[in-house]
C-alpha cells in the first residue's frame, strides 16, 4: 500500500512538474511572441522615420536648390541691368566727350578764324592805306611813314579811325606808342637818328658768340662775292640702321630710298648669305689644293716604292756576283738593316752594322 501510494504521488508529482513546465513554455512563448511583435513594430517604425527623414532631406535639398536658383537669376537679371545702365552711362560720357571736343574745336576754329580774319583786315587796311597814299601823292611812301605805320600794325592798332567811336583814346595810345618807337629808335640810333654814311656793325651781339657766328654766316651766304664754289666739309659717308618690328615696312623704305636719292641698302641676310658662298667657295678651293696635293704624294709614294724594287733587284743582282767571286779576310758577312739582305762589305761603322751600296746609294738620293 505504501509503495502504491508513493508511486502515485511520485507519478503525481511528476505530473505538476510536467504541467508546471509546460505552462512554463506556453509562458515563455507567449511572451517571445510579443517580444518578436513588439521588434517588428519597433522595426517597422525605424524604417517608418528613415523614410520620412529621408524625405525630408530631399524636400530640404530641393527648396535649398529652388532658392539658390532663383538668387541666381535674380543676381543674373541686377548684373544685365547693372550692365546695361553703365553702357548706358557709358555711352552718354562718350557723347558728352565728343560734344566737347566738337565745342573745343569749334572754339579753336573759330578763335583762329577770327585772329586770321583781323590780321587778313589790317593787311588789307595797310595795303589800302599804301595804295591810297601812292594814287594821292604818285610816289613812293616815306620811310619814316612807312616805319610808324609798321610799328603800329605790329602792335594791332588800326590805321583808319574813321569807324572808331574812341577816337580819342586810340590817338593817344597811338601818340604814346609812336613816342616809344621814337626813343627806342634814339636809343639804338636807328631809323631816324641813324646816320647815312654809318656802316653795319659787325660787333652787335658780342655777348651771344652763338647768335654772331649765325649772323656772320647769314651775310657771308647772302653776299656773293665772298661765296666759295668749294664746299665746307669734306665728302663722307653716313651710316644708318633700321630697327623695327616684323613686317612693319623696313626693306619697302630701303629700298624707294635707294631708288629715289641713291642709298645703300645692306641687309644682314643677303651679306650673310654672299660671306657663306665666299667661305663655302674657299673651302672648295682648299680641298682641290690639299686633294691635288694628296695626288702628288701618293705619286712620290709610289715612284719611291718602284725605285726601290729596281734597287732590291740590283742588290741581289750584286750579291749573287759578290758570292761568285773571290772572298777576302777582311771581307765580313752581315745583314743589311735597311734592305734586309745578305751582304760582303769589306768596310763597317763604328757599330759594327754594315751598310750595303744600295742603301748609301738611296742615302744619297735622298739627300740630294
Amino acid at each position: 500500500m505504501l509503495a502504491d501510494k508513493m508511486n502515485v504521488h511520485e507519478s503525481h508529482e511528476q505530473y505538476c512538474r510536467i504541467k508546471k513546465l509546460a505552462n512554463h513554455l506556453m509562458h515563455q512563448s507567449h511572451e517571445e511572441s510579443q517580444i518578436a511583435v513588439q521588434l517588428f513594430h519597433n522595426r517597422r517604425e525605424k524604417n517608418l522615420f528613415c523614410e520620412t527623414k529621408i524625405f525630408t532631406e530631399m524636400q530640404c535639398e530641393k527648396l535649398r536648390m529652388q532658392e539658390f536658383q532663383d538668387s541666381m537669376d535674380t543676381e543674373k537679371a541686377m548684373c544685365r541691368l547693372h550692365e546695361l545702365s553703365r553702357r548706358d552711362k557709358q555711352q552718354q560720357e562718350e557723347a558728352l566727350y565728343v560734344k566737347y571736343q566738337d565745342e573745343q574745336v569749334h572754339i579753336c576754329c573759330q578763335k583762329h578764324y577770327s585772329m586770321c580774319f583781323h590780321i587778313v583786315l589790317q593787311i588789307t587796311d595797310f595795303a589800302a592805306k599804301i595804295g591810297e597814299y601812292f594814287e594821292l601823292m604818285q610816289r613812293q611812301l616815306p620811310e619814316e611813314l612807312l616805319r610808324e605805320w609798321k610799328y603800329l600794325f605790329f602792335h594791332d592798332q588800326p590805321l583808319d579811325d574813321s569807324f572808331l567811336e574812341d577816337k580819342g583814346d586810340r590817338k593817344k595810345e597811338r601818340q604814346t606808342l609812336l613816342d616809344a618807337q621814337d626813343f627806342q629808335e634814339y636809343q639804338t640810333m636807328s631809323g631816324a637818328w641813324k646816320f647815312e654814311n654809318e656802316e653795319p656793325n659787325s660787333n652787335l651781339c658780342p655777348h651771344d658768340r652763338v647768335l654772331g657766328h649765325i649772323r656772320y654766316c647769314i651775310f657771308d651766304m647772302a653776299s656773293l662775292k665772298n661765296m666759295s664754289s668749294r664746299p665746307q666739309l669734306p665728302p663722307f659717308s653716313l651710316k644708318a640702321c633700321f630697327i623695327g618690328n616684323l613686317f612693319s615696312g623696313k626693306t619697302l623704305c630701303l629700298q624707294k630710298l635707294h631708288k629715289e636719292h641713291g642709298l645703300i641698302a645692306l641687309q644682314p641676310e643677303s651679306l650673310l648669305s654672299k660671306a657663306m658662298i665666299s667661305s663655302k667657295a674657299t673651302c672648295d678651293e682648299q680641298l682641290e689644293f690639299s686633294l691635288a696635293n694628296r695626288e702628288h704624294q701618293v705619286r712620290f709614294i709610289i715612284y719611291f716604292y718602284s725605285l726601290h724594287i729596281h734597287l732590291h733587284t740590283y742588290i741581289s743582282a750584286v750579291m749573287r756576283h759578290l758570292t761568285m767571286g773571290i772572298r777576302s779576310e777582311k771581307c765580313v758577312v752581315k745583314r743589311c738593316r735597311h734592305c734586309a739582305n745578305i751582304i760582303e762589305c769589306t768596310d763597317t761603322n763604328r757599330d759594327g752594322i754594315a751598310h750595303c751600296s744600295s742603301a748609301t746609294n738611296l742615302y744619297s738620293m735622298l739627300l740630294y
